[in-house]
């Protein structure tokens, strides 16, 4: 059987994972076929997450907003499955999981 994750990163990076109404800060790493978001916080709703590099549609920049109006921060990337889920990461290095994940 295949092993699906791979023991070294291609990208890893300290993240804040928002999605619908809540935030939580981790680690998302880009392992060889997995995307994997570990979140610090060991309260089940924040994950652990694993996607298939394949499962991934668009990975795109984008900006967050306070209240959906005041910027917040530029350093944020999307990421958006194939089964139409959504998933906000404010990362250092937007463009380099772009690169990878675009």
């Amino acid at each position: 059987m295949e092993q699906l994750i791979s023991s070294e990163s291609k990208l890893s990076n300290a993240a804040t994972l928002i999605t619908g109404a809540f935030k939580t800060d981790g680690r998302l790493e880009l392992l060889h076929n997995i995307v994997s978001f570990v979140p610090f916080s060991d309260h089940p709703i924040y994950g652990p997450y694993h996607w298939p590099v394949g499962d991934i549609v668009s990975c795109k920049t984008t900006s967050l907003k306070v209240a959906g109006v005041l910027p917040l921060t530029n350093d944020a990337i999307e990421l958006e499955s194939n089964a139409g889920l959504e998933f906000q990461f404010v990362v250092a290095n937007p463009n380099e999981w772009v690169k990878e994940l675009g």
